[in-house]
């Protein structure tokens, strides 16, 4: 039985979509801590969960409760790091909300710090295990069932959130979708704009969650 402790922050990321949620009634997974600094946010994700322990303080959940899966909960950007860092000091494997973190480099002491316990970090992107991704659409496309794909156009949401929080927040779904159909890619190009302009470092605005 794996023992899960679940990381959210109620107003600074909250439980991004539904992460306190991934490990419950799991067969092989137990929810045996939660940590949440705001009271009553927290109190509602322990009866939501059902999780038997409540902290305010995630350090001190997880050395006390040493478990086997720590979930970083949160889509605020910012935290994602330090958090990572304070469960290898224990050594749990971990699963984290996107976006993972702020910048390359701390995507690196992140996974440096994983490896050298012997521990998965796994960013959440569901449709890994969605059915009817994963036994329909994929085999479709790679079988050549539907036809020969010549070109893969894809649509995300519009509006205020469009060009930061969900290109780092939503879009890695589709793209990890390709990544499966038809593998890494050899090269990229991109073309950033705004209200139609071409983007430019006077442009640049901090967004939600620490994007």
């Amino acid at each position: 039985m794996q023992r899960v402790a679940i990381v959210g922050h109620s107003g600074r990321g909250n439980y991004g979509h539904y992460l306190d949620m991934a490990f419950v009634d799991v067969e092989g997974a137990e929810v045996v801590a939660l940590a949440d600094p705001e009271d009553e946010g927290r109190a509602k994700a322990l009866e939501k969960t059902g999780a038997p322990e409540g902290y305010a303080d995630y350090r001190e959940m997880i050395d006390k409760v040493r478990p086997d899966i720590t979930v970083f909960a949160s889509r605020e950007i910012g935290d994602h790091h330090d958090l990572v860092m304070a469960s290898q000091e224990v050594g749990t494997h971990v699963y984290i909300e996107k976006p993972l973190a702020a910048t390359p480099a701390e995507v690196d002491r992140m996974i440096a710090a994983c490896d050298a316990n012997g521990k998965l970090l796994i960013v959440a992107c569901p449709w890994r295990g969605h059915p009817p991704i994963q036994h329909a659409a994929i085999p479709l496309i790679r079988e050549g069932k539907i036809g020969e794909p010549r070109l893969a156009r894809i649509h995300g949401m519009n509006g205020a959130h469009g060009g930061d929080q969900l290109f780092l927040d939503l879009y890695p779904h589709f793209f990890d979708f390709l990544d499966q159909v038809w593998g890494s890619p050899k090269w990229c190009h991109a073309h950033l704009t705004v209200d139609g302009r071409d983007a430019k470092p006077k442009y640049l605005k901090q967004g939600v969650e620490g994007m």
